[in-house]
């Protein structure tokens, strides 16, 4: 069985904190690693990591707010200074392939490996990428912009899950999408009594984690995106385990095996 693990390289939200960088995950299924979110510094991080940078295939993206994909161009430029040469495959929304190409012309135009682009249908559910042991399909979110979840499914058995639910509101439309998610991450920005707070910005709080989580009959919940405004989660960890008590607090180096 293919080892299927979930690195956390940030859980941070907008702004960065001593404690946190922005959004940005690693999924190792069997040789390959696949990026989720890439916020700021996302290089750094996966250079402090124990993964290959070499075994980087895929990055997926979320939406176009900086915290989650201005990491990119770092990645791009160390990759250059590492002499790749294999393809790097990028899924985002279409808005962002011109920015980027721009930035490859400008800061990598030495570089010997392609980006490929895949560009993203963000309120559409369908399957963007798949191998011969992982599919992996878009989950619409609701964040006032387009945003796009992303679940990571194997094709074989026991065929375990990962459901990455990036910045979103909670909607009764999401659970059915990750239904028996082995792992889901959820972002949780603010405690619930923040709620109002959360629904004016496209954000979620604790319990609507927790809730999504419940509903989508997920085996283990891990919640991130921690306003700044929170600097100990413990309080955020308590409330949504009120509701759902397999969850977990994703934190920088943390590291979470799918059995």
């Amino acid at each position: 069985m293919s080892p299927f693990s979930i690195h956390i390289l940030g859980c941070g939200s907008a702004m960065p904190t001593r404690s946190h960088v922005p959004s940005c995950q690693v999924v190792e299924y069997g040789p390959r690693l696949f990026m989720v979110d890439c916020g700021e510094g996302s290089h750094i991080q996966l250079e402090r990591s124990p993964l290959r940078k070499s075994r980087l295939s895929h990055i997926f993206i979320s939406h176009l707010h900086a915290d989650h994909c201005l990491g990119l161009f770092g990645i791009f430029s160390a990759m250059r200074h590492m002499g790749r040469q294999e393809p790097l495959h990028v899924y985002a929304h279409p808005a962002l392939e011109p920015l980027m190409r721009q930035n490859m012309a400008f800061f990598c135009s030495s570089a010997l490996f392609e980006v490929v682009f895949h560009a993203i249908d963000a309120e559409k559910a369908v399957i963007i990428y798949e191998d011969e042991g992982m599919q992996v399909s878009t989950v619409p979110l609701h964040h006032g912009v387009a945003c796009a979840g992303y679940m990571f499914k194997e094709k074989a058995e026991p065929r375990r899950s990962y459901a990455y639910l990036s910045d979103t509101a909670y909607s009764p439309m999401t659970p059915p999408l990750v239904r028996g998610a082995s792992l889901l991450y959820h972002e949780a920005t603010f405690a619930n009594n923040l709620a109002v707070i959360a629904q004016a910005y496209g954000h979620s709080t604790t319990l609507d984690a927790a809730r999504t989580a419940r509903e989508a009959q997920a085996g283990h919940l891990i919640i991130g995106h921690f306003s700044r405004r929170y600097p100990d989660e413990k309080p955020l960890l308590k409330e949504a385990r009120s509701l759902f008590p397999a969850t977990d607090l994703a934190q920088e180096g943390k590291t979470f095996s799918i059995l």
